[in-house]
């Protein structure tokens, strides 16, 4: 079972520019989250940096640039990762989020996100994928 947003403390929301996301560019994703105080970086690229304490629950959130386009956003999968190690990958809570609990112990390690955008009228599925990175302090 997903965990509640209420019990995370590390938000990262993934904004999804879904006409960059048509042209095949992973430059129309930006990632952002509320770590800044504690030294993440990249901030609004796909290659965000997290930095955050171990056993920190976490909450991705999906948000469309456009908020007129009517595309259906999802997160196909979460890859594995030593950021999240035996404590598996996050678990969808709803349709756009996601949530997770990072490992115990340090590690500074990359992990997947493959996103879909379903085009509404039949403009059939889209799909992307970002690699992120979580720094994982004590």
């Amino acid at each position: 079972m997903a965990i509640s947003p209420s019990d995370c403390s590390v938000f990262i929301q993934i904004y999804v520019d879904t006409n960059a996301v048509a042209q095949g560019s992973t430059k129309g994703v930006y990632l952002v989250d509320n770590q800044l105080t504690t030294g993440s970086s990249n901030e609004g690229t796909p290659n965000l940096v997290t930095v955050a304490t171990q056993n920190s629950n976490v909450c991705f959130s999906l948000l469309n640039v456009d908020a007129q386009d009517s595309s259906q956003l999802s997160v196909q999968n979460f890859g594995n990762s030593n950021a999240f190690g035996f404590n598996g990958t996050p678990q969808q809570y709803n349709p756009t989020t996601w949530t997770g609990t990072l490992a115990k112990g340090e590690t500074t390690s990359s992990y997947s996100v493959t996103l879909n955008v379903t085009k509404q009228g039949g403009g059939g599925s889209l799909t992307t994928q970002v690699n992120p990175t979580f720094k994982v302090i004590g």
